[in-house]
């Protein structure tokens, strides 16, 4: 497998989950509502690139492991489990910039705001 040549934008994504010490809004959340959360930007990055019908259910596959990853990592886990998402997804035959893309614009659709204590996860999986 040939190694992922990451963006600038996808390290420094990387590094803001690495250096994080609190949960996105996404964590804990019940995976349907965490799954309505994420179409938005995901979509919005899979209809811009034009994809035909094979891919683009390719990565709404790749959507909903992002979601699931985002809903129970967090910290240096969350950082260590998207690189190694994008890696898989790459292998699967996805290209990496669609899949780093992907994985920026759902990240920064849930900044600055994005962010709750570990504690307040239950509250704010009520709250939504």
């Amino acid at each position: 497998m040939q190694p992922l040549e990451m963006k600038p934008e996808f390290e420094r994504t990387l590094d803001k989950f690495r250096h994080e010490k609190r949960a996105t809004m996404l964590y804990e959340m019940p995976a349907d509502l965490g799954q309505q959360a994420l179409d938005r930007p995901l979509l919005r990055v899979l209809n811009a690139a034009g994809l035909p019908s094979v891919v683009y259910n390719q990565c709404r596959w790749f959507g909903r492991e992002l979601c699931k990853t985002l809903r129970t990592c967090m910290g240096r886990e969350l950082a260590f489990q998207l690189e190694l998402l994008a890696r898989k997804w790459v292998g699967y035959g996805l290209s990496s910039a669609l899949v780093q893309d992907i994985i920026i614009a759902i990240c920064d659709s849930f900044a600055p705001g994005a962010f709750a204590e570990p504690s307040s996860a239950e509250e704010v999986r009520h709250a939504t």
